[in-house]
């Protein structure tokens, strides 16, 4: 499981690191070995087929909302579809929480960087030219201002969402071992093998 999803992080921050694009042979696959996991391990306990529904509902519709309006290109869409199956809702609620930090962090290093090799005036104006990067993405075009794979102005969707799932998931499972009032030798290491949405994240 947490393999899938490692496949899933890894190859689209590459993707969209290097072209700009994230592929569907790699979320469409995903997703659809999310449904065949929940489908043949939760079988037997609904509320986790449901927790995984509502999850991939949450965070694919929020993004598909994104790009309804020009703001999100459609491989953050299904990215996002494919990503939110595996996690569980309370996990994904972390991740989009995490990745509000880490999206700003980024977005301001980014800037900073712009500015400091195309001036203020001109990062200003890289930056208006956001929406027509998108409407390009989605459809299939290049557009590229000032070659802007070789510069941070564009800010990467999978790779701050990749970074918030693993500072999610190394939270949720190296958590009980630094509890003071649970001794490590009581920390059940069969919990690594459970699924991400079965994963107690804050109970005592």
């Amino acid at each position: 499981m947490l393999i899938c999803v490692a496949v899933l992080t890894v190859i689209t921050s590459y993707t969209d690191l290097k072209f700009r694009k994230i592929p569907n042979k790699v979320t469409i696959p995903i997703f659809l070995l999310g449904i065949v996991w929940h489908v043949v391990f939760h079988w037997s306990d609904p509320g986790l087929i449901l927790d995984g529904l509502a999850s991939f509902a949450v965070g694919f519709g929020m993004l598909f909302i994104l790009w309804l309006v020009g703001a999100s290109a459609a491989g953050d869409v299904k990215f996002m579809g494919a990503l939110s199956i595996w996690l569980g809702f309370k996990q994904l609620f972390l991740v989009l929480i995490v990745s509000i930090f880490v999206i700003l962090i980024g977005t301001t290093v980014g800037f900073m960087l712009c500015v400091r090799k195309y001036g203020l005036r001109k990062t200003l104006e890289l930056y208006k030219q956001r929406p027509k990067a998108i409407n390009a993405a989605n459809s299939g075009k290049s557009f590229q201002p000032i070659d802007t794979k070789k510069n941070p102005i564009f800010m990467n969707y999978a790779v701050p969402m990749s970074i918030s799932t693993w500072l999610v998931l190394g939270w949720v499972f190296m958590k009980p071992y630094f509890r003071p009032d649970v001794p490590a030798a009581k920390t059940n290491p069969q919990q690594l093998q459970q699924p991400l949405n079965q994963v107690e994240l804050g109970s005592n």
